[in-house]
């Protein structure tokens, strides 16, 4: 008789224990746990419940059964409510020399868009900063020190590395982006490391425009490609891009489908 008690115990221990570490990992995957060596003090839940049908645990110490503990506070799950609805960071780099031409028009669109669903939007006009080319050193290799060229990509080093989304907008000039733009990306060398870049990881958006007829002789595709490159060796996720034909200034903003698309744009990569 004793036996058989001390082996439905040892089943129902087993069973428990089994139980918990399934719902310990399921939890520590969503992040939604702390997990440790059981505390001296009572952990701040009223009570945590699995839903296997086996059992549940109401805080505290367990009767010996588990060596760990998975305890899920009231004020973190405040923080994961929260960190649920936390608002994306977006950095948009205009990379036009004209400050208010069709690109900037879109980026514009793009920016209130993603004001407007609730992100937090940075936007820099590249070409009124001082951004030299990348001058191939290697010794932002060397070590952490990162880039040595002391100028304004010094500022935009933390922003990328804020930035969940980093959209890059820019008219094509000769088949393809602006000198702006592609100064702007190759300097991003100083943020690569051994186990890869700092930007991995991150969304890329992308808004163009062009003098020609369409995305193909325009040579749009030839940025678009460009981009895709730059995204696929980095590690970066296009989230989308909008582009359309816009010669002359102040041509977009004459085209309502291709303003709202971009606006569009802007609140897609901000949820």
């Amino acid at each position: 008789m004793i036996e058989e008690r001390l082996r439905a115990l040892a089943a129902q221990t087993y069973a428990v224990t089994q139980a918990h570490e399934a719902v310990t990992q399921e939890l520590a995957e969503t992040g939604r746990i702390q997990e440790g060596l059981l505390p001296d003090e009572k952990p701040d839940i009223h009570r945590w419940e699995h839903d296997r049908g086996i059992g549940s645990w109401s805080g505290g110490r367990s009767p010996g059964i588990f060596k760990r503990y998975a305890v899920v506070r009231r004020h973190d799950n405040d923080d994961i409510q929260k960190g649920s609805m936390m608002s994306k960071s977006i950095l948009i780099l205009k990379g036009s020399p004209r400050k208010h031409g069709n690109s900037a028009a879109l980026a514009d669109q793009i920016y209130a868009g993603a004001k407007k669903a609730g992100a937090e939007v940075e936007s820099v006009y590249l070409s009124g900063l001082e951004i030299n080319p990348c001058d191939a050193c290697d010794a932002c290799q060397e070590g952490d020190q990162g880039c040595i060229v002391q100028d304004d990509m010094q500022a935009l080093y933390p922003q990328l590395k804020a930035a969940d989304v980093i959209v890059l907008a820019s008219p094509i000039y000769y088949f393809t982006i602006t000198a702006q733009i592609k100064a702007f990306i190759d300097r991003w060398y100083a943020l690569e490391a051994d186990h890869g870049s700092a930007l991995k990881g991150k969304e890329l958006a992308i808004a163009l425009v062009y003098g020609d007829s369409d995305v193909y002789t325009s040579g749009g595709i030839n940025a678009i490609h460009t981009f895709e490159s730059i995204a696929r060796y980095i590690g970066l996720k296009i989230s989308g891009m909008v582009y359309g034909t816009a010669e002359h200034l102040g041509d977009a903003e004459k085209q309502p489908e291709l303003m709202t698309k971009a606006f569009n744009l802007g609140e897609k990569i901000a949820v």
